[in-house]
């Protein structure tokens, strides 16, 4: 009887071969593992690319706030130069330098 429990354990498996349970296991854990990798390949791709679409919508909008700003800077610094260019002050040769640059300022 003693015999038969030591032989119950190891079920007469010969050195190099595995049971059908080991078989089933490295089956599920490669399935598992190809299985993860491509999810996890595909998961990286598409956030990249979200993230890629996002920040060119962010650079459109900062490009065209910029624009604005610059468009209006541009205005405003048009509009003083007009204004100082018709002004007699400025203009005429009677006035000084320094009477000119405090009429400026």
């Amino acid at each position: 009887m003693s015999t038969k429990a030591s032989q119950k354990g190891t079920k007469g498996q010969t050195p190099g071969m595995t049971t059908i349970r080991e078989r089933l296991q490295k089956a599920i854990s490669r399935l598992v593992v190809f299985s993860i990798i491509p999810l996890v390949i595909l998961t990286v791709i598409l956030n990249l690319s979200s993230t890629m679409r996002t920040l060119e919508d962010d650079m459109l909008v900062v490009a065209e706030i910029s624009a604005d700003r610059i468009k209006e800077e541009l205005r405003v610094t048009t509009t003083i130069v007009s204004e100082l260019g018709c002004s007699y002050q400025l203009s005429s040769p009677v006035f000084t330098q320094e009477q000119k640059q405090q009429y400026i300022n």
